[in-house]
């Protein structure tokens, strides 16, 4: 790619960055995590992206049928493109892991925005 090419490309391909920071509930092992952890991604990753960062982090095969969702502090439940905005560390977001049948409430598609 030509510096003049560069220079015209939009500047939504240079920015930087969000940090979202997550504590995690792990109800299909039973584990509940204090410790903060974090992803970053571009604030125009695709769910694709979001899906890959969040499969790391909890360290899951590609093909799992547990359930994922992310919670405010408060419990509200948030879409999983809420971790391209990114938060403090003083007010993580949850992310909890459910196997299938066995979540406290009806399960609601995370991944749409």
């Amino acid at each position: 790619m030509s510096f003049i090419k560069i220079l015209k490309a939009p500047s939504k391909l240079f920015k930087k960055d969000v940090i979202t920071f997550l504590t995690i509930r792990r109800h299909d092992l039973g584990v509940l995590d204090n410790k903060l952890y974090y992803i970053a991604v571009k604030p125009t990753a695709s769910i694709s992206v979001l899906r890959q960062k969040v499969w790391h982090l909890l360290d899951l095969p590609d093909y799992c049928d547990e359930i994922i969702k992310l919670e405010s502090e408060d419990g509200k439940e948030l879409p999983l493109t809420y971790l391209r905005t990114g938060n403090e560390p003083q007010h993580p977001y949850i992310l909890e892991v459910w196997l299938p049948g066995n979540q406290s409430c009806t399960p609601i598609n995370t991944l749409t925005s």
